[in-house]
């Protein structure tokens, strides 16, 4: 689940920040796995003495990294879908995917939890770190910002014509 969801409604745009920090146990991992895996590769070429800082080194940089806050941010227009920042596949990047290509929107939890736009032959992450209900909370909020979207996703889900919201945005 992420940490931190914010959904921003512009005139021609809905701007989807999310935000999600590592556990310290999953850190404290990270530096193990780095200062042993610097152990076993650099072993052979250097002295103890000079291992050893080296290992603590490694280790304290993967600690850090581990430990910082990944974010992301889904960026929808009437035309594309444009993801930013750390979008699960480990590189800071953009994505961008136009809007005919996207068969429908849906929650995964392969790999990177998220929100995935299915394609033709694939499926893309376009917004990490959320899980089912907010994903499907983002899925309404785009369906309600452009109604057209449910309209072509209709005729392409599995879900057919009983493609539904969840009612999770609206007020009781």
């Amino acid at each position: 689940m992420a940490k931190q969801l914010e959904i921003r409604d512009f005139e021609d745009a809905l701007l989807i920040r999310t935000e999600d920090d590592h556990a310290p146990a999953k850190a404290v991992l990270s530096a193990l796995v780095s200062a042993l895996f610097v152990g076993f590769v650099l072993g052979r070429f250097l002295q103890a003495s000079l291992l050893i800082p080296v290992a603590v080194l490694v280790a304290t940089l993967a600690f850090l990294a581990a430990l910082g806050a990944r974010k992301a941010e889904l960026r929808v227009t009437n035309l594309e879908f444009e993801s930013r920042g750390d979008v699960g596949d480990g590189s800071g990047s953009t994505r961008t995917v136009c809007r005919a290509d996207v068969r429908w929107l849906e929650h995964q939890d392969r790999g990177v939890s998220g929100l995935y736009a299915v394609l033709r032959h694939h499926s893309v992450c376009m917004l990490p770190y959320v899980d089912e209900q907010q994903a499907m909370l983002v899925i309404e909020r785009i369906v309600n910002k452009f109604p057209d979207f449910e309209k072509q996703w209709e005729g392409q889900s599995p879900f057919g014509k009983h493609f539904t919201e969840l009612g999770l945005s609206r007020p009781n």
